[in-house]
């Protein structure tokens, strides 16, 4: 048994993608508000299973994509993939509540900006790589810190904990 649906996972999309487009901008200067919906997808893909990983990245990304306008699938496809990848190596890595899921968000948030980038530039935007990847830091910074703080929020634990609960 999972801990959330997919209804459950809109819901938690959608939160973080209000937050993120009304309450962020006004404490992260124009152009370098950070993913919140990317540290969800981590948050949440670190208790999923490969395939529900990208589903749910798929989701969120699809979300994103629709409220942002533009060049619908790119978020889908690079939240997806961040999602695919946390699920399938998160039986691989260290358990712990706060670092590796933090430093596996900051990567994630890292790769996805220099990902988002090369796609870019491969459908032919000329975007220059240095103002492009100037909110990296805070990307990296707010990942590093919110992916412990969103798992604790949504109160995730691990399959085999929420598996056993569910016997009794």
């Amino acid at each position: 048994m999972w801990q959330y649906r997919w209804w459950a996972w809109v819901l938690l999309f959608a939160a973080a993608l209000i937050i993120q487009t009304s309450f962020l901008p006004l404490l992260f200067p124009t152009g370098f508000v950070p993913n919140l919906v990317l540290v969800v997808v981590v948050a949440l893909a670190f208790f999923e299973s490969p395939s529900r990983g990208a589903l749910l990245g798929a989701i969120a990304g699809l979300m994103t994509d629709m409220v942002a306008g533009r060049l619908i699938g790119m978020n889908l496809a690079i939240d997806a993939a961040a999602g695919y990848l946390v699920a399938r190596l998160q039986s691989q890595i260290v358990r712990d509540d706060v670092l590796v899921p933090g430093v596996v968000g900051a990567f994630a948030a890292g790769a996805a900006r220099l990902v988002e980038w090369g796609v870019l530039r491969l459908l032919g935007f000329s975007f220059a790589f240095r103002p492009f990847v100037a909110p990296l830091p805070t990307d990296i910074l707010f990942a590093l810190f919110m992916t412990g703080a969103v798992m604790g929020l949504a109160r995730l634990r691990p399959r085999h904990e929420v598996d056993a609960s569910l016997r009794f």
